[in-house]
């Protein structure tokens, strides 16, 4: 189900973008295919399907996938908020995260996975913040797109901290919590 509803939204935002030619979409489609693929390296349909003699590119696959998620969710928020006019310092700390998410990018392809897994994560942790904060910011000052972006990002920050809590033995483990990152991506797919 999560990836049918991936796809149909995927072509949805790539035909958006043939019509309307706003980069907004066309970074946001490469942000939901990075997402996408993430999740099916994530959940070993990428090496079930599409490289099963490939173990070693699995975990490569996985630093280079979240590493193109952080740079293009990046940079679909600087232009989907418009941060270089309505937060400019803000603005400028993303493309440094930015920069950060294209070196760990490159490293992907030279360093072990165990290397570099410590130093994503924290990478993710702060863009995850950067973009919560921007979006604040948007919503504070009054840009109406800045709602719906809340909203989206709010589903799948809940979608994360179910999943957390499943994991940490808080939550029971059950259909919602198990899946509750691809619920949430989905569900702010849908919304954006």
């Amino acid at each position: 189900v999560y990836y049918g509803g991936f796809l149909v939204l995927v072509l949805y935002n790539f035909f958006i973008f043939l019509v309307v030619r706003d980069r907004a979409f066309f970074y946001y489609l490469l942000y939901a295919i990075s997402y996408g693929l993430y999740f099916s390296v994530f959940n070993g349909l990428s090496f079930q399907f599409l490289w099963p003699e490939n173990p070693e590119w699995g975990n490569t696959s996985l630093l280079v996938l979240l590493n193109c998620t952080l740079i293009f969710g990046l940079q679909f928020t600087r232009k989907f908020l418009d941060t270089a006019v309505h937060a400019r310092r803000l603005d400028r700390f993303a493309l440094a995260l930015q920069a950060l998410a294209t070196l760990a990018f490159s490293l992907s392809f030279f360093l072990d996975y165990s290397q570099l897994i410590e130093p994503v994560a924290l990478l993710t942790i702060a863009v995850t913040v950067t973009i919560l904060t921007l979006g604040t910011m948007g919503l504070v000052s009054g840009y109406k797109p800045a709602r719906y972006f809340m909203i989206a990002w709010g589903l799948l920050l809940a979608g994360v901290i179910m999943n957390m809590l499943k994991n940490f033995g808080v939550l029971p483990h059950n259909l919602a919590t198990a899946n509750g990152l691809q619920i949430g991506s989905l569900c702010e797919m849908v919304l954006l």
